[in-house]
């Protein structure tokens, strides 16, 4: 492969570069119900997402009431878009954060501190070391168990559009290597 253009190589970023100009019109049909299907998957996805955080919020909610503002811990889900370039159109995160207030000139404002998810699609308990109190726990780690599991779920139909826009790059790539080597590819 060394020995030609080096086209093969230089594929890209998955998902960074269009594909459109690379495809006949049944590849392009092709491609275009595969962004259909993430986009439709991905949507439901995001709706049970946001309803299982109103859930949390709300089980939070039920399990603290009557609870003194010391005895809850700041520990929040957020579900968020994903517009970069390079990301699935229609991807998403569920991402822990802790959250915290402040009075600056009368003003209350809302910071927040994302916290590290580290290998895999689940949080590991001990990231909310600190953040949360021990009444909280059991609601947290049920609802970390669905949210990982949405997780998992979106990264997988994401991975779908990827692989399907990689696999065009490195087959165009392939032939049009071949064509610039003409019959000397072989030695």
């Amino acid at each position: 492969m060394a020995s030609h253009s080096g086209a093969v190589t230089d594929l890209g970023t998955p998902g960074t570069q269009d594909i459109e100009g690379l495809l006949d019109a049944d590849d392009q049909c092709v491609a275009d119900t595969v962004d259909r299907w993430v986009k439709r998957h991905l949507e439901a996805l995001r709706e049970e997402a946001q309803a299982m955080q109103v859930l949390f919020e709300t089980q939070l909610q039920a399990a603290g009431k009557g609870r003194s503002r010391s005895e809850w811990g700041r520990v929040t889900l957020r579900v968020r878009e994903q517009p970069s370039p390079p990301a699935t159109p229609g991807s998403f995160t569920l991402e822990w954060c802790t959250y915290r207030y402040a009075n600056h000139g009368g003003t209350r404002t809302c910071f927040t501190k994302y916290l590290p998810r580290g290998e895999g699609d689940r949080y590991p308990m001990r990231a909310f070391q600190g953040h949360l109190r021990n009444w909280q726990r059991p609601i947290v780690a049920a609802a970390e168990a669905r949210f990982a599991t949405i997780r998992r779920a979106v990264r997988q139909i994401a991975h779908v559009r990827t692989q399907l826009r990689l696999a065009v790059r490195t087959e165009r790539a392939v032939v049009q290597g071949l064509r610039e080597v003409g019959d000397d590819w072989i030695g």
